[in-house]
């Protein structure tokens, strides 16, 4: 059956089949957008007729294929040595044959940035732990795992979360891990994994929920490579406050910040490269920031 669909679109394509506009389901047709992500392309396909057969073409013929969502969105991955691609045909054979054409794509390949938006971790009221997480795009994201350590170097699976599917924009995810033991304190991560096999991690979250603490501070990460969060070692999460917090720089100025979860703090993100310092109730500690 699918051979007999591409082998349909293909014949149409060489026609330069145009069919009714009322086979689209906007008037102007199917909007198709390259994009590029490690290495690998896509095509965001939106406006589609729902649940059709999408194929991408070149200059020498038929490229790629996938089914369009009931919101007539598909993302199509292939070989980035297709590109350009030069159109895109929507099709359904049943109950009749529908056809629509693409009228727009970009020319710009678009470079995607990274997939992960954000990665928070809180303590509950019920002293379990609740991540968060949100993601900007997932193009062949199989799922996430999500790992635990006491010790931040020994991690270990303890939950497994399905992607949502292919698919641009905003997704958010959560899990609650109820086995986090109260006055104790553990480190967490996102496993993400595609469905070729590549891997990559989120940055490490920390929580303290110990009732007493050692008093021998220290921070995570540290030198800040990229990003603008530091987590704070050794105090209790109900204890990261202005109250006991303070950052300033090598001229003594204050730096503001907001607490963005348990244990952890964001600098302001105009900050620039360079070394301050982060007085934990009367420890001082130093950040060097590149």
């Amino acid at each position: 059956m699918m051979k007999k669909i591409y082998t349909l679109a293909i014949l149409l394509a060489l026609l330069g089949y145009k069919p009714v506009s009322a086979q689209c389901p906007t008037p102007s047709g199917m909007v198709g957008v390259p994009l590029s992500l490690s290495g690998n392309c896509f095509m965001n396909v939106q406006f589609a007729i729902p649940n059709s057969n999408v194929s991408i073409y070149n200059a020498s013929g038929f490229v790629a294929q996938a089914t369009a969502n009931a919101s007539g969105n598909a993302v199509i991955g292939y070989p980035c040595a297709s590109n350009p691609i030069t159109s895109i045909i929507s099709i359904v054979t049943s109950p009749s044959v529908q056809v629509c054409n693409t009228s727009t794509i970009t020319s710009t390949l678009i470079v995607l940035p990274v997939k992960l938006v954000s990665f928070t971790g809180s303590l509950t009221a019920r002293k379990t732990v609740l991540l968060k997480w949100e993601t900007s795009l997932e193009v062949l994201n199989d799922r996430y795992e999500v790992e635990r350590s006491l010790d931040g170097i020994n991690y270990t699976k303890i939950s497994t979360i399905t992607s949502s599917g292919d698919g641009l924009g905003s997704r958010l995810y959560s899990f609650e891990d109820g086995s986090f033991v109260s006055n104790s304190a553990a480190f967490y991560r996102l496993k993400q994994i595609d469905y070729d096999g590549k891997v990559s991690y989120s940055k490490i979250v920390y929580l303290n929920d110990k009732n007493s603490v050692s008093g021998a501070y220290s921070l995570f990460p540290n030198p800040i490579n990229s990003g603008n969060t530091v987590q704070i070692k050794g105090i209790a999460a109900n204890e990261v406050n202005t109250a006991n917090i303070q950052v300033s720089d090598l001229s003594g100025r204050i730096i503001p910040f907001k607490t963005t979860g348990s244990n952890t703090i964001e600098l302001d993100p105009a900050l620039s490269n360079g070394i301050y310092f982060i007085k934990v109730k009367n420890t001082t500690l130093r950040l060097l920031k590149n």
